[in-house]
């Protein structure tokens, strides 16, 4: 069984799906273990050199930053929030814990969050998203103007059908393989679908 993780100030947003500081990546210890994901959300590293102020992840951590300077100013990418959310949608289904963090968890690890629950369906609106993710984490400093009136780009149906052949596929061992050619056959048509359509819908 693996350890328990204790982390100082996260808070569970949904189930399995954490809002944290760099305290509690710190706390996941030197190496993100086996059944956790850990995604740094701020730009510090990439725009500010400001080392005293990185957050200290652990080896395996992804880093994600999605702010950014375009005309018209400071500014969340959404396109960037919307590959977060996909991270984080692939390491639930993987049967993760997923700790998503910033330096203070108030501006943009909660957003990362609330983005992903209207992402996901799990709520209709980024308001609602927010008003659920403040519910859970208190500290939560709403910043809907970074997003400049850009709604999620909802997930896409055939991301949870390609996720459905490739389990299907890897279900059927070597053995059965050989027995019964004709699952396999079905099974990789279905995956080689789901990814062509998927791959067309995102272009």
């Amino acid at each position: 069984m693996p350890p328990k993780i204790t982390m100082p100030t996260a808070a569970e947003v949904i189930p399995n799906l954490f809002v944290g500081t760099r305290e509690d990546a710190e706390a996941l210890g030197a190496r993100v273990p086996d059944d956790w994901a850990c995604l740094s959300v701020t730009e510090y590293r990439s725009r500010y050199k400001r080392t005293e102020e990185l957050p200290r992840e652990p080896d395996g951590s992804l880093d994600l930053p999605f702010m950014t300077d375009r005309p018209g100013g400071w500014h969340a990418d959404h396109h960037k929030l919307d590959l977060i959310a996909e991270t984080i949608w692939w390491k639930l289904q993987q049967g993760k814990k997923v700790l998503v963090h910033c330096i203070h968890a108030q501006e943009r690890s909660p957003l990362a969050i609330a983005w992903y629950l209207a992402w996901s369906g799990a709520v209709p609106s980024i308001d609602r998203a927010y008003t659920v993710v403040s519910a859970r984490h208190p500290r939560t400093e709403r910043r809907d103007q970074w997003l400049r009136g850009v709604p999620p780009k909802k997930q896409l149906p055939e991301l949870t059908a390609l996720l459905a052949a490739a389990k299907k596929l890897d279900a059927l061992d070597a053995a059965k393989f050989d027995a019964e050619p004709t699952d396999c056959e079905e099974a990789r048509d279905a995956l080689t679908r789901a990814a062509i359509t998927w791959a067309a819908r995102t272009r």
